[in-house]
């Protein structure tokens, strides 16, 4: 096989691969700014009002004694939004916290951001990620 064929072949693969996933779930979407880096992966349910399987994690970046805090923005298609429970972490400098988590609600979810925040300060949201 050429040095060209391999490269459209892994390609592929690796579009078929991200398309796959795409449709389930997200891996490591980010949410940061100066003190914290937030991350979360969730799995869109079948129904439109649920996301299972949600993974969050937080880091305090900063060092500077203020903790960091995630938690998910929901995107409704009637346009509203709602926050759901923020998830702080005060183990110091350097330290991820994670948590395992579920949302179900009365709202079809149309799209979803990660947010971080240092806790007393600013938050930053990830980019928006629509349900596929």
């Amino acid at each position: 096989m050429t040095w060209s064929r391999r490269v459209v072949v892994v390609a592929a693969m690796t579009l078929a691969a991200v398309m796959g996933l795409s449709s389930a779930a997200w891996a490591d979407v980010i949410g940061e700014g100066p003190g914290v880096r937030a991350r979360g992966d969730w799995t869109w349910g079948s129904s439109p009002y649920n996301l299972l399987d949600i993974q969050l994690g937080v880091r305090d970046t900063a060092c500077d004694g203020r903790g960091a805090s995630v938690h998910l923005r929901l995107y409704y298609d009637n346009g509203g939004t709602h926050d759901t429970q923020r998830r702080e972490n005060h183990a110091g400098c350097g330290n991820a916290v994670n948590w395992d988590t579920y949302w179900s609600g009365s709202g079809y979810i149309v799209g979803v951001r990660v947010i971080g925040c240092v806790i007393g300060g600013d938050c930053y949201a990830s980019p928006y990620h629509a349900r596929p």
